[in-house]
Order: structure tokens, then sequence, then C-alpha cells
């Protein structure tokens, strides 16, 4: 069994084209290939058209067409996985500041031990943009997609962290 891991969400630069090249030294070589990256969290590197993604500037095409990419891969016998980071999603936090975890004590966004903005994942915005970027992920065709990510935050100054679900259940 072959696995490649085709981050739809990844920082590698290939084209489908390219891909075929390095299809029969992948098989020979290695019984694992993880194109993923996700240097900076919640950057898109394929075209997605998912509003909110091209409302915030997320996307930065590297995968130009990944339905394609999927297809060679498949053809060649290898199994196509996509991973995408859920709630540590800096490019969400920043750019839509009501859908980021809140500080109690600024009541600004709140930032983990490493500076990092997180989404809330109890806002159903959040949940909702998520959920489009799975469902146009799972239509390229990959056999399964691994969250990462998929949990609230766990470092930093926790109690300082406000989330949307306390509005309702304080």
């Amino acid at each position: 069994l072959y696995i490649v891991v085709v981050l739809l969400i990844a920082s590698l630069a290939l084209t489908a084209a390219s891909l075929a090249q390095w299809i029969p030294a992948w098989k020979k070589d290695l019984p694992r290939i993880m194109a993923l990256a996700n240097l900076n969290p919640g950057e898109i590197f394929y075209d997605s058209k998912v509003p909110i993604a091209t409302e915030i500037d997320a996307l930065s095409v590297r995968l130009p067409d990944v339905p394609k990419l999927v297809r060679i891969l498949h053809q060649n016998g290898m199994y196509a996985v996509a991973r995408q980071t859920v709630f540590s999603d800096a490019y969400l936090a920043q750019r839509k500041p009501e859908y980021a975890v809140k500080s109690r004590s600024t009541g600004g966004s709140w930032h983990g031990k490493e500076g990092i903005s997180w989404v809330d994942p109890s806002n159903p915005g959040v949940q909702a943009y998520n959920i489009d970027i799975e469902k146009e992920v799972a239509s390229f065709g990959v056999y399964e997609i691994q969250f990462d990510y998929i949990r609230f935050p766990t470092d930093g100054n926790i109690s300082d962290a406000a989330y949307f679900f306390e509005k309702e259940h304080p």
C-alpha cells in the first residue's frame, strides 16, 4: 500500500504533470509520501471556491488542479489523503476577529504560548467554514481527510481564553 498525503492545504508546489514524473520513484523507494506542511495554519494552497477563504485572502495557490492530481495518484495505485489544520487557523482568526478565541483580560483575540491566534471551535461560523472546506476537499476524490488541531487550544494562558459557547452556557 502506497500512501500519498496530498495536502490541499500544503506547501509543495506540484502540478499534475510534475507529479506524474515522480510517481515511479515514490512507488519504488518510499512506502509513504507525505506532501504536507501547512507552515501558515489556515493558508489554502489550492484554488478554493469557499467564499470566506477568498474573502480573507487565504489562498496561496500552489496546487492548480487538485482533482487531476488526485486522479493521477489513484491511477498509479496510490492512496490520496488530505490534511487540514482546523482550529489553529491564524488566517481566519486575524482576518475575521469575530471567529477568534477571545481574551478575557483584553477583549481582543487570545494568543497561545507561541503567539498564534486560534479560532473558536464552538463558534458556528468557524464550524461552517471548516465544513465547507472539508466538503470541497472531499469532492476532489481523496480517500480520507486527516484533521489536525481539531481541539481547543491547550498552551498559553488558558484561563484567559473565552469561547462562544460560554455566552449561552456560562
